[in-house]
């Protein structure tokens, strides 16, 4: 295969193409780090904005969010982690300890 060399630009012969220039990867995944921080954020917001009816609904039990809706229920973390990385394998949901309507009034 050939590939241009970057100092002399000139033909040489390679076994793999040059990668591309790791300072565009880098800017890629800078990116990808602001969408994550955004959903992260509308996926808080969300939460908050629908924390009483959770609360009411799923207490005592561990949620995850992504994209604004409830995407698993589960008893325990590891579990609901698992489950969820199985059906969203290039996301990370917001987890979410759902307490009893007594231990949410005390919080407030």
């Amino acid at each position: 295969m050939l590939a241009v060399s970057q100092k002399a630009g000139l033909f040489i012969e390679t076994a793999h193409a040059p990668q591309p220039y790791s300072r565009h990867r880098r800017a890629i995944s800078r990116m990808e780090e602001v969408d994550f921080v955004e959903d992260m954020d509308s996926d808080d917001l969300w939460l908050k904005s629908h924390l009483e009816n959770i609360v009411d609904r799923y207490a005592h039990k561990v949620i995850a969010i992504l994209d604004q809706q409830i995407v698993g229920v589960g008893t325990s973390i590891t579990e609901l982690q698992q489950t969820v990385a199985a059906h969203y394998p290039q996301r990370v949901p917001l987890i979410f300890e759902v307490p009893t309507r007594e231990e949410f009034e005390c919080l407030l």
